[in-house]
């Protein structure tokens, strides 16, 4: 088993920035490019091709969740990890991204899993079956010590504007 924190976004919006920046993946005629976000901005904002790409495929407006939608989709992501032995540690939804802290063999499957689950019971609550209420990707951090598991347990619980909190203690 390996700790990791797994991240994702509601469909059609962007990893929002925090105070240390982000990195977007930026395509060029050469090759994917990496380039640094400014502190606070939204993912690849600075990115103007990238962003009008990414809005031409949305078959709907961008999702921002509310509270009840994030406690729908945290019982969805508990129930699941518990059937699917996914220890989740620390977990935090805000309108329009999660982090959730884990404890799994196979970091993949653990993100397919609590989104697949999560997006599930959110569509059968909304009757919205069908349309996508996270984006295809999610981002996965390997945490490799125990110093960096407590940091990211209190990234993940000092978050900004927290619609759920879950896991843990």
């Amino acid at each position: 088993m390996g700790h990791w924190l797994l991240t994702w976004t509601t469909y059609g919006t962007w990893l929002p920035g925090d105070e240390r920046g982000y990195v977007s993946k930026t395509l060029t005629g050469k090759g994917v490019i990496r380039t640094p976000n400014r502190p606070g901005e939204p993912y690849a904002y600075n990115h103007g091709l990238t962003e009008h790409a990414a809005r031409e495929k949305l078959k709907r407006p961008p999702v921002y969740l509310t509270t009840r939608q994030a406690m729908i989709a945290v019982a969805a992501m508990e129930e699941a990890g518990t059937r699917n032995r996914i220890k989740i540690l620390a977990g935090s939804f805000m309108k329009d991204h999660c982090h959730v802290i884990v404890d799994v063999d196979n970091p993949s499957r653990g993100l397919n899993v609590l989104k697949g689950a999560s997006g599930h019971a959110l569509s059968h609550s909304e009757s919205t079956k069908g349309l996508p209420w996270w984006t295809s990707s999610g981002k996965k951090d390997h945490i490799l010590t125990e110093r960096h598991l407590a940091a990211a347990i209190a990234y993940v619980r000092k978050q900004k504007n927290i619609l759920a909190s879950f896991g843990g203690e």
